[in-house]
């Protein structure tokens, strides 16, 4: 792994004993952390799907003690395209951090949730998953190509947002005036 120069000397000055191990956790591959969706399976039903597939995942439980019942770690990464159901929205790659804004802003039914910089959608999508059928998501972002990206990613979850191609801070151009009950804002 190619370290620039000037990040090294910024850990050698920074953390003169720990510098090495710093670089050396850099240059390890990301876990894969996938988020099921729990319209189509519970975590343990996906789980068995996964170790059908010869695929070793654990469960996630929490982060900084917030609950995430649909958070699995796979213990070996694989190409998402051997992932039972990826292409049907069985599941999708989420960090478990990311996770955590879906969970903690906890939409209730018949909520009217903005996410604003909803690129490319995978926050609109858990947020979806968790609300009812009667609840409404307008997934905002600022770039038309960014906004395809939500609604292919949506088309493959089978799940439906209202996707506006607008500026968050010009509310007038974009905004209808009816008050939101939560906005996501990351």
């Amino acid at each position: 792994m190619f370290v620039p120069p000037w990040w090294r000397a910024t850990l050698k000055r920074h953390y003169s004993k720990d510098w090495q191990s710093i670089l050396f956790q850099q240059a390890k591959r990301a876990p894969l952390i996938l988020r099921v969706n729990q319209k189509q399976y519970s975590r343990e039903q996906y789980q068995s799907l996964l170790s059908d597939a010869g695929i070793s995942s654990s469960a996630i439980e929490a982060i900084a003690g917030v609950n995430l019942p649909s958070a699995l770690l796979v213990t070996d990464a694989v190409p998402v395209s051997e992932l039972p159901g990826f292409y049907s929205g069985a599941a999708s790659v989420q960090d478990a951090g990311a996770q955590l804004a879906a969970v903690l802003l906890n939409p209730q039914s018949k909520d009217l949730v903005l996410d604003a910089c909803a690129a490319p959608g995978g926050k609109t999508a858990h947020l979806l998953e968790l609300l009812s059928p009667n609840s409404q998501i307008i997934a905002l972002d600022i770039d038309a190509k960014r906004c395809e990206r939500i609604d292919q990613n949506l088309q493959r979850l089978g799940l439906k947002a209202e996707i506006v191609v607008a500026d968050a801070a010009q509310p007038k151009t974009w905004w209808d005036g009816q008050p939101f009950d939560a906005i996501l804002l990351d």
